[in-house]
């Protein structure tokens, strides 16, 4: 698998990488977005955030937001957790929870 964005130098194993390419690339988003690959942010990220290819193709199946700060990218959100995709690249840029804890 190609990728695009630097090296695997992330402490994810490079079996769970595979694990989740071969379960979310090919894949496409409820509008039409070819998941190509992970950014090695991304498979940074799922190594702290551990969130699973079944949750990540859930999120896929999402109407998307516009990202707030790169228009070329969409967020698919559910069940506490979003990704963030480019439309452009297929690339997953990073996963993140996205439900917050109220201030006081």
């Amino acid at each position: 698998m190609e990728e695009a964005f630097g090296t695997r130098n992330t402490v994810l194993p490079i079996e769970k990488q595979q694990e989740y390419e071969k379960r979310i690339v090919g894949q496409k988003t409820s509008t039409g977005t070819e998941i190509k690959g992970f950014t090695v942010h991304a498979f940074d990220r799922l190594t702290v955030r551990v969130i699973s290819p079944e949750r990540i193709l859930n999120m896929l199946a999402q109407t998307p937001e516009i990202s707030k700060s790169d228009l070329t990218c969409d967020v698919y959100k559910a069940d506490g957790s979003g990704i963030v995709i480019n439309r452009n690249t297929g690339y997953i840029v990073t996963v993140e929870f996205t439900r917050r804890k109220p201030r006081r």
